[in-house]
């Protein structure tokens, strides 16, 4: 749990794998409606990609998840990446070289 004398990215972190079980109702996954109903209220400059079905379609191809399949914290975790490379843009105007495997 994080505490006010934590650091700002520790509360990150924290707030990040919080939501993710909150959105799931504690489930290891959540479903499509559930990553919506989560990206929608807690990241708008997402909210628009997550409800066009196109973009959507993308966007889960991005986070490797398979049709018909819920959304796994790992998954969730290449979203996160996904939107910190696009705020990485905005802010430095460059591309995030960092690698995740």
């Amino acid at each position: 749990m994080a505490t006010e004398q934590d650091k700002p990215l520790e509360r990150a972190v924290v707030t990040l794998v919080r939501e993710f079980h909150r959105a799931a109702n504690n489930s290891p996954s959540m479903s499509i409606s559930q990553f919506r109903t989560l990206v929608s209220r807690h990241i708008p400059a997402a909210a628009q990609m997550v409800e066009d079905e196109e973009n959507l379609r993308w966007l889960l191809q991005q986070m490797d998840v398979q049709r018909g399949q819920n959304i796994s914290f790992e998954n969730f975790w290449k979203f996160v990446k996904l939107q910190a490379n696009e705020q990485f843009v905005i802010e430095k105007k460059g591309y995030c070289t960092c690698l995740l495997q």
